[in-house]
């Protein structure tokens, strides 16, 4: 075991000193207790909350991925050419820039 010192606000430091006391046991225990379970929660996380949270109508998205995505820029990109061609047509200040 390391010797470590750490910077912690007054308030924390009085209520880690009241929970000490309670307990009967050393500030440093409770310390080392409390960043074991912070870290073993914190690897237990997802480290991308975001996967698994759609699913596919075509199936296995491994095989051909790139197309698909390719396929989602290319029409997200003329979905904006035509917002842009209709914008120009709206406003014919923006037809001369």
């Amino acid at each position: 075991m390391k010797r470590t010192t750490l910077f912690v606000d007054e308030a924390i430091l009085l209520e880690l000193k009241g929970e000490a006391e309670r307990e009967g046991r050393p500030m440093a225990a409770l310390v080392r207790e409390a960043l074991e379970a912070y870290l073993a929660d914190s690897r237990t996380k997802q480290r991308f909350p975001f996967v698994g949270l759609f699913t596919s109508e075509q199936g296995n998205l491994r095989e051909g991925v790139d197309s698909v995505i390719g396929q989602a820029l290319l029409a997200d990109y003329e979905r904006q050419q035509r917002e842009y061609a209709e914008d120009r047509q709206h406003d014919p200040s923006k037809a001369q820039s």
